[in-house]
């Protein structure tokens, strides 16, 4: 039996699973999906095809029985391209994953931090110690320590004061009562 692993995801995942795969497994991994000196005879023999695309315009794959999706969906791949009867499965596992990213990019977005980011790189420098002017955080301080750590920076005009500007003023409001502030 032979399978067919098509293109970068697809190779990286063969590279992955190499050795939880049955020996007599043949393998055939191709990075470029449009390499037409080997995806002509690569596509007549697998009998598996593991990828996220498959075109109408590719060689035939008479002896496919079986098309593993390496993406969430299979839009990409043209079930009429396919021979008949052929088994198509979907990567599952990526729901967690997706949802934190999509959360995490309304953050980004909703509190400007890519603005922030480009400014702070512009205006000034990160602060990688707790110690200013000679003195550490007091105990109690708590979750806002974190914060503080994380996002305190020195701007250039500033530094030399040994002034820390703190973007989001709740935060600095919470490290002013918790006795840590500057």
């Amino acid at each position: 039996m032979k399978a067919l692993f098509l293109g970068g995801v697809a190779a990286a995942t063969a590279a992955g699973i190499r050795s939880r795969l049955p020996a007599d497994l043949e393998l055939e991994i191709l990075d470029d999906p449009i390499d037409q000196t080997r995806l002509p005879r690569a596509a007549a023999d697998a009998e598996i095809l593991v990828s996220n695309h498959w075109r109408a315009d590719y060689p035939p794959a008479p002896k496919v029985r079986l098309v593993q999706s390496v993406a969430t969906g299979i839009e990409l791949i043209e079930l009429t391209a396919l021979p008949a009867g052929v088994a198509v499965c979907n990567a599952f596992g990526h729901e967690s994953a997706i949802a934190e990213y999509v959360v995490m990019v309304m953050l980004v977005w909703r509190h400007r931090l890519l603005e922030i980011s480009r400014e702070f790189r512009e205006h000034a420098s990160w602060r990688t110690s707790w110690v200013q002017g000679g003195r550490t955080p007091r105990r109690g301080v708590g979750q806002h320590a974190w914060h503080r750590r994380l996002w305190s920076c020195r701007t250039r005009d500033s530094a030399a004061r040994g002034a820390v500007r703190l973007p989001h003023p709740d935060c600095q409001s919470h490290v002013k009562r918790a006795g840590a502030g500057s």
